[in-house]
């Protein structure tokens, strides 16, 4: 059972979803298009200094499918700064987050780890714990703390990585184990 059982209807749901179709849609044209030209070709060692991606995953706390994209910047060699969109599909509701992580590769095998902070926009509890029938969307900031397997820099074209994401914004609580799928688009 998820944490909320009714419809929310709002003007600003539907600009919310042509937004996330239309980023979809300019991610998958970037998928087929010929990536040659984008990504460098060779066999020469290159790092990827800027990586767009969709990612798909589960919220285990809310018992929820969730889907979003990413950006990825590694200009700072093994720092790694990613900025998330994501909307969780709850029963009757869908949690908009957004977040902007600091990511540092440890070791050489592809694991990254850090956080940052999120905002997450959704109908919050009252001080009771309950939810009003009537309660407005709120946006509030929290944190995230994020593991990455996979999701360092390579040479391909694509890129895959496993993420694992606990996040927590006031008493709503987020645990994601997320599927990335990327690809450079500047190369160095």
């Amino acid at each position: 059972m998820s944490r909320f059982a009714y419809a929310v209807a709002s003007p600003s749901r539907r600009r919310l979803l042509v937004g996330a179709i239309g980023a979809l849609a300019l991610q998958l044209a970037i998928l087929v298009a010929p990536l040659s030209g984008q990504v460098g070709g060779g066999p020469r060692a290159a790092a990827d200094a800027f990586i767009v991606g969709a990612r798909g995953g589960y919220d285990f706390q809310g018992d929820a499918p969730l889907l979003g994209a990413y950006v990825r910047s590694s200009t700072l060699g093994r720092v790694l700064v990613q900025g998330t969109a994501d909307l969780t599909f709850l029963n009757g509701l869908t949690e908009r987050q957004a977040g902007a992580d600091v990511l540092v590769a440890v070791g050489r095998q592809g694991v990254l780890v850090g956080g940052g902070p999120v905002w997450r926009n959704t109908i919050y509890p009252g001080d009771d714990g309950l939810i009003a029938f009537d309660a407005e969307r709120d946006t509030r900031v929290g944190f995230s703390l994020t593991a990455l397997l996979g999701g360092f820099p390579g040479r391909g074209r694509y890129m895959t990585s496993v993420e694992i994401r606990y996040t927590r914004v006031d008493d709503i609580e987020a645990q994601v184990l997320s599927l990335q799928i990327g690809i450079p688009l500047l190369r160095w």
